[in-house]
């Protein structure tokens, strides 16, 4: 182990997360000297451990990549003693403890005077109204003919000559299937043929989105 100073050393996050994107967050700030306990369900714990491929020597490669540098722990937060065990570490958790004592905006400037990259946590409502969001054409209004008017997100890859385009709103189950069938040379008894047996099945007038 290195000698050198840890950049968050000191500091307790508690990592309830699991999979990918909060996990190697989490290995992240562990990298970088911060305590990273791993909360964990008792009932197999993080479902990246049952992943049956990759493995490395019957362990779950994915797991192992985005872990690294923690101290984990298995509890039931369903029943009460499980939920006093983790609030008591929340309680002992710096960093949890420090940030909750002043506003994000005072850590912002705080962080940002010290030159630490950091940015805060939007809700969702403000994440979709944040001029950054507007100004990128993040948010996207379309038409839907049985939701009516929606915003959707848009597609974070802008070309100037060939920009991205939103002309169809999510289909219905089976709203094209007769026109892509025709499309491949299908005639209209063959289609028909194909309903009637449940090869394939088309939208119904009034059938929604998601049915």
């Amino acid at each position: 182990m290195s000698n050198l100073p840890s950049a968050l050393a000191g500091l307790r996050v508690l990592e309830l997360a699991q999979i990918m994107a909060g996990p190697t967050c989490g290995m992240m700030l562990a990298d970088l000297g911060a305590d990273v306990v791993k909360i964990e369900k008792l009932d197999g714990g993080d479902d990246a451990r049952g992943y049956r491929e990759p493995t490395i020597h019957g362990v779950s490669a994915p797991f192992l990549m985005l872990n690294r540098n923690k101290r984990g722990i298995a509890l039931d937060l369903k029943r009460p003693e499980g939920r006093e065990v983790f609030l008591r570490m929340v309680r002992s958790a710096a960093m949890t403890a420090i940030l909750v004592t002043r506003p994000s905006a005072d850590w912002l400037a705080a962080f940002d005077a010290a030159g630490v990259p950091a940015g805060p946590v939007h809700s969702v409502g403000q994440a979709l109204s944040h001029p950054q969001t507007l100004a990128r054409g993040m948010v996207v209004q379309q038409e839907h003919p049985e939701a009516g008017p929606i915003r959707t997100i848009g597609h974070p890859v802008h070309f100037s000559e060939t920009p991205p385009q939103y002309h169809r709103p999510s289909p219905s189950l089976g709203e094209h299937t007769r026109m892509l069938l025709a499309e491949c040379g299908y005639t209209e008894a063959e289609i028909d043929a194909m309903l009637a047996a449940g090869v394939v099945a088309e939208a119904t007038p009034g059938q929604s989105a998601t049915a």
